[in-house]
């Protein structure tokens, strides 16, 4: 085996246990002659010594499976609320700015009335 794959599939093999004898040969003579492929060996290692499975690990993973797939199932299929608050909310912003634009364009109609009374009253009558 020399390609890359080969080398990753025997490392992992020798880190299960599950190497065989001609395997065995081939990664040893591996190791000895790249410090790449030693190095990967040794990592993959020490990355087994510091996540190891303690007796019971795979039960509490059954049992807190089980709970979030209850937990998923008991909770009431109810439609969401999003969309509807979500149009609700939008008419209610275009009717403010309606009611804004129509305030301002009424002010400013106030504003030039004014205006135009104060520099020609004799035009009002």
């Amino acid at each position: 085996m020399n390609t890359q794959h080969g080398i990753e599939d025997l490392i992992a093999l020798s880190r299960r246990n599950e190497l065989s004898a001609q395997g065995r040969r081939e990664l040893e003579s591996l190791v000895q002659s790249s410090r790449e492929v030693r190095l990967l060996l040794e990592a993959g290692l020490e990355f087994d010594a510091a996540s190891s499975i303690d007796p019971g690990d795979e039960s509490r993973v059954e049992r807190l499976a089980q709970c979030a797939v209850r937990s998923h199932n008991a909770r009431p299929r109810t439609p969401t609320r999003a969309p509807a608050l979500a149009m609700r909310l939008a008419a209610a912003l275009f009717i403010c700015a309606a009611a804004a634009t129509g305030a301002w364009s009424a002010v400013g109609i106030v504003i030039h009335e004014k205006a135009r009374i104060a520099y020609a009253p004799e035009a009002v009558w």
